[in-house]
């Protein structure tokens, strides 16, 4: 408990009089620079992430295709007489 009162005491600023909460952000020191870096990094990994999803999705698709194609027997068509 008295560790737990530490960390929330070292989390913690006085502005009027009053305890407030430092963000996590301004706890680490990283400057708005800093987060936009971070955002843009973040940014590409997703972008990334979502362009090899596609793509695989789409070869998927694609292969599945070719092995329905190549899998089916084909049709021979007769022309029965009654």
């Amino acid at each position: 408990m008295r560790q737990q009162l530490k960390r929330l005491e070292n989390c913690a600023h006085w502005d009027d009089g009053r305890p407030v909460m430092k963000s996590i952000v301004s706890q680490l020191g990283v400057g708005p620079w800093g987060i936009i870096l971070l955002l843009l990094v973040l940014l590409v990994a997703v972008i990334s992430i979502a362009l090899i999803l596609f793509f695989v999705t789409k070869a998927a698709k694609k292969a599945d295709k070719k092995d329905q194609q190549s899998s089916a027997p084909p049709v021979i068509e007769t022309k029965q007489d009654d």
